[in-house]
């Protein structure tokens, strides 16, 4: 992840406050340059379709482009078709899982029945944490040319309807599985590939497991407060996802109610609880509503210092709102990576002697 420099909190009049914004707008692009969606090919081959294209609502659109141009390329060289069903895995971070797999004769026809109770391969269910790259591959580069992933009951995760199961519009044998947005919990993830000779239905029983949410704390002598969040706040996981943790279209969803008092001059300290604070930067103001407005002449916010993240309490007395933008990181939950919070978070303070 790249180092951010520290920079001051833009006033009310730029397009929005945020410092931690600006950088999680810039973080995003990055990262979404740089990766491949659950229904593209390697990360050097032909781009891959676009979400109006293929995607979790619907498949190809009636207007493929022109004859044979491919809506999906595989991740690596298809093998020739065969009868026999091939060998289709769950990989969670390098780690292959077996499942339940139900085999249907004739690729043209229905689907394997949904809902069917199938004998359980794998009968305790699989930790799948969010922050590490899980996979579903078909063993041998055996290419699916139409396929349905979902969540059982819950959502899909990606379709590709190829009604002639034609393989220069979409073949593929290697499926990334995003599920950053999702809550942790228990689900059944399902897999049906269609095969140019048949179907195949693979089940696993797994257990989404979420980052755990950073909380903002602002010390002070007396006491300490719990910021909110501000509309900007995301979470960018080691595996290039980012997720929106508040969104919202102004600066806060709801302006902070308590206050801390504190004296002129005291020295205050933010802290994003279990992340190390790689950035931060801090702007004194007012809160209008859900906008936040910067007044540095009026409150004459102190000195502020990077890691740990804390400041002098302004000098002028009265009632303010401190806007603290930060990017803080962790280690995932395996692999090495990392993952970045970025963001904004407000909270009123009164001051007095």
């Amino acid at each position: 992840m790249e180092e951010l420099p520290a920079q001051a909190v833009l006033r009310r009049g730029t397009p929005r406050l945020g410092i931690g914004g600006t950088l999680a707008v810039a973080a995003i692009v990055a990262l979404l340059a740089a990766g491949f969606g659950v229904l593209g090919g390697r990360p050097d081959a032909t781009p891959g379709p676009s979400r109006a294209a293929l995607g979790p609502s619907g498949g190809r659109s009636d207007d493929a482009g022109p004859p044979g141009s491919p809506l999906v390329t595989p991740w690596i060289e298809c093998v020739a078709p065969q009868t026999t069903v091939p060998d289709i895995v769950l990989q969670v971070n390098g780690v292959p899982i077996q499942g339940t797999v139900d085999v249907g004769a004739d690729p043209g026809g229905p689907m394997p029945a949904s809902g069917r109770p199938l004998p359980s391969l794998q009968p305790e269910r699989t930790d799948v944490p969010v922050d590490v790259t899980s996979e579903i591959w078909v063993d041998g580069a055996v290419c699916a040319v139409a396929w349905t992933i979902d969540l059982v009951d819950h959502q899909n995760l990606a379709v590709a309807q190829n009604p002639k199961l034609d393989p220069a519009i979409a073949s593929q044998n290697r499926f990334q599985l995003d599920l950053g947005a999702h809550p942790g919990g228990d689900y059944e993830l399902r897999a049906v590939l269609t095969f140019p000779t048949l179907v195949a239905q693979a089940t696993w029983p797994i257990r989404i497991v979420p980052v755990e949410r950073p909380v903002a704390i602002l010390h002070t002598r007396r006491t300490d407060l719990l910021p909110v969040e501000g509309c900007d706040v995301s979470l960018t996981l080691a595996t290039r996802t980012t997720i929106s943790l508040n969104p919202c279209v102004d600066d806060v969803r709801e302006p902070p109610v308590d206050a801390a008092s504190v004296r002129r001059g005291e020295r205050l300290a933010f802290e994003l609880t279990g992340w190390t604070i790689d950035y931060g930067g801090v702007a004194c103001g007012r809160l209008s509503g859900q906008s936040f407005f910067a007044r540095e002449r009026d409150c004459g916010i102190g000195e502020f210092v990077q890691s740990p993240f804390d400041f002098e309490a302004p000098s002028q007395l009265g009632r303010w709102t401190v806007a603290m933008s930060a990017c803080g990181i962790r280690d995932a939950s395996a692999g090495g990576g990392i993952n970045q919070v970025c963001g904004t978070w407000y909270a009123n303070i009164v001051v007095s002697e």
